[in-house]
């Protein structure tokens, strides 16, 4: 009855503290995660770019590790489209990092062509090997899996995923040489592109036992 919901009441306000307590502690601790693999990415990422045609430039992952607490119901979609607690955005900086006065660029998908959104795209998805399927889809994993389960099977989570289909629109347009070459072997792994350099095409054709290239057309190829 009443009395014994009063009794109870404070064991399930202190329980409800401690789960609370732990569920912002997980939520912290995947920020910080984030937040390791955005400097990474960063750098490895502006490490491949000048071999895409794109010296002089750097990749950023900016994560606003602050932008929601859990406990705001816009993390969760409840009033917008935003889920997570972090904000991440992507920046093509041009220039010097020790010159700010001579650094341009800004966030990506406002400054960069579709070109470059490509060649990065790849760089990517080439440093974090079916970053773009996860992005996509969720694993075909039915059971529950403890935190360190999950962090051993990443690999084997991502390998579960179903296949996912991506297209390089225009990555090597404007692009030949050495570039070019270099392109086409980072695509060899990836799933679809469009093509228009010759040297891209010669490559790739090469590189999937196909024997229908042609010149800087924009025909499709799926790369096994």
């Amino acid at each position: 009855g009443n009395v014994e919901a009063r009794l109870l009441l404070p064991k399930a306000i202190e329980a409800e503290k401690e789960a609370l307590a732990i569920f912002e502690s997980a939520c912290d601790e995947l920020s910080q995660a984030r937040a390791r693999i955005a400097s990474r990415l960063s750098e490895t990422v502006s490490q491949r770019m000048p071999s895409l045609a794109m010296e002089g430039s750097t990749f950023e992952v900016v994560v606003d590790t602050k932008a929601r607490k859990c406990t705001d119901f816009a993390a969760y979609g409840a009033t917008t489209t935003t889920l997570g607690t972090d904000s991440v955005d992507f920046f093509l900086n041009h220039g010097s990092s020790n010159n700010n006065n001579n650094r341009g660029g800004g966030k990506l998908e406002a400054v960069a062509s579709s070109g470059e959104k490509a060649r990065l795209l790849l760089a990517v998805e080439c440093e974090l090997p079916g970053s773009v399927g996860a992005a996509c889809c969720r694993p075909r994993s039915e059971s529950p899996r403890s935190e360190s389960e999950a962090v051993s099977g990443l690999l084997e989570a991502v390998s579960l995923l179903p296949p996912v289909a991506v297209v390089y629109d225009e990555i090597d347009s404007h692009v030949g040489g050495r570039a070019a070459v270099a392109m086409a072997e980072m695509l060899a792994d990836q799933a679809m592109n469009t093509r228009h350099s010759d040297n891209s095409n010669s490559n790739d054709d090469h590189a999937t036992g196909n024997t229908g290239g042609g010149g800087g057309g924009g025909g499709h190829q799926v790369i096994a």
